[in-house]
């Protein structure tokens, strides 16, 4: 009993680390989707303040152009102006970079510069003498908007600096977490099945004793090794070897990774399987009467009893973020399929797979829906 409580206890501590990674790993999406979302902002407003500064030099060479009237061209830049005071306030907020700051300061000063310098072309404009108006046009205005410009560009560049440093230390947590996952399932894995000897049962006289056979062992360094590859993993390409290692540990003849789409489960890659049975392979329903789809619906592991000296299989789920994603299937030899060392490795192997396929970027995840629609 106590060894059961103790297993118990194991069982629940390494479910409750999964379910924390995946609430970690879920936060940590989120605020990679929020900094895509600044840099997205960011670059709106800077294209804005640019296109600004371009029309306010376009604007102050129609005051002093024949023809083309004063009093509306005034209106605009009065209009420009106060775009560019609201646009660059509002960038103070969103800035990562330290050094971005500064060029916002710069900015700020920038845009008083202007409306200074606007207010003597004005004012030579009202006296009558366009060409001192032309004068500060051509040399402070647009000395002080090649400045402006040229502090955008640098807050831009600060800016791509800082979101990528942050991008690359959410990458680092991810991994970070993947690791300690691994190492927390494979040390639970490696306490739950140190079971105590079988107690040696007497010898009755005139009986003849029959041999143990001992449980095939599986090779945890090996579990281990192929845990951190699939880590690793960004192709579908290099997946049917990773398989291959998995079938070798727990000596399946063949395995399947089978993904959903809509309603139905697609065999994208496989081991142990001539690629013309696969191709003959249809995908299954969410309703099949069978263990592949009964994994799936339920969200739990199947086990296939063998029958007639045939093999048996056992089949684990692959669960992401809004539920199952698909399955793991594996046919084993007979008897193979009740070995709990073999439905833990398998379960492992297919929980590795899950956190692989649904982390995988936009990329790897169209090369998995094009190989189940093909």
């Amino acid at each position: 009993m106590q060894k059961q409580s103790i297993r118990i206890a194991l069982l629940t501590i390494l479910l409750a680390g999964g379910l924390a990674a995946g609430l970690f790993l879920r936060h940590l999406e989120r605020r990679a989707a929020d900094l895509r979302a600044a840099d997205a902002d960011l670059s709106a407003r800077v294209a804005r303040l640019t296109d600004a500064l371009v029309d306010i030099a376009a604007a102050q060479h129609a005051y002093i152009t024949p023809g083309q009237g004063g009093e509306p061209w005034f209106e605009k830049m009065a209009m420009l102006v106060r775009q560019l005071y609201d646009d660059t306030s509002a960038l103070s907020a969103r800035l990562h970079a330290p050094d971005a700051h500064a060029s916002v300061e710069g900015l700020t000063g920038g845009i008083e510069a202007l409306v200074a310098a606007d207010a003597r072309v004005r004012e030579n404009l009202r006296l009558g003498q366009p060409l001192m108006a032309a004068d500060v046009i051509f040399s402070d205005s647009q000395n002080t908007i090649d400045t402006m410009l040229g502090r955008l560009r640098d807050l831009r560049a600060a800016e791509a600096r800082a979101l990528d440093a942050a991008h690359s230390a959410l990458a680092s947590q991810r991994w970070l977490t993947f690791g300690g996952l691994a190492v927390l399932w494979l040390g639970g894995i490696a306490l739950l099945f140190r079971v105590p000897g079988v107690p040696t049962v007497p010898e009755v006289p005139g009986v003849p004793r029959v041999p143990e056979v001992p449980a095939p062992a599986v090779e945890l360094t090996a579990v281990a090794a192929l845990c951190t590859d699939l880590s690793r993993v960004s192709s579908a390409a290099t997946l049917p070897e990773l398989l291959g290692r998995a079938a070798a540990i727990v000596e399946a003849p063949g395995l399947i990774l089978w993904m959903a789409a809509g309603e139905e489960l697609f065999a994208v890659t496989a081991h142990g399987y001539s690629p013309q049975i696969l191709a003959k392979v249809g995908p299954i329903s969410r309703k099949a009467e069978n263990a592949t789809a009964a994994a799936w619906r339920e969200g739990r592991a199947v086990t296939v009893p063998a029958e007639a000296g045939g093999p048996g299989a056992v089949v684990a789920p692959l669960f992401g973020a809004d539920g199952c994603i698909g399955v793991l299937a594996a046919e084993l030899r007979a008897g193979r399929e009740t070995d709990s060392s073999a439905q833990a490795v398998i379960a492992l192997i297919a929980a590795q797979l899950s956190t692989v396929v649904s982390a995988w970027p936009a990329a790897s995840s169209a090369e998995l829906r094009a190989q189940a629609s093909a």
